[in-house]
């Protein structure tokens, strides 16, 4: 029998976690981007997309320190929350 258990995403995005140039970086904010940000695994991202090769931002869990959601890391620049060299180690 295989038990499979599965954390929930943050109810709340405020802020994100991702590794780029320099090392690891943190960013907080309000959380108005609700509609605007998407989980990697929500989005149908093709085979040639730019941003695959590079660390995906990440939000912590609420309820578990050791555990990170990854974004889409395209929704996160088109929101404005990062830049595109920011990513880019």
């Amino acid at each position: 029998m295989i038990i499979r258990h599965e954390i929930e995403r943050p109810a709340v995005i405020n802020h994100i976690t991702w590794f780029g140039p320099g090392g690891w970086h943190s960013r907080g904010f309000l959380p108005l981007y609700a509609n605007v940000l998407k989980w990697d695994t929500d989005v149908k991202c093709p085979n040639n997309c730019p941003l695959a090769p590079h660390c995906h931002p990440m939000v912590q869990n609420e309820n578990d320190k050791n555990c990170y959601h990854k974004l889409c890391t395209l929704t996160v620049i088109k929101a404005g929350l990062i830049k595109k060299k920011e990513i880019e180690a």
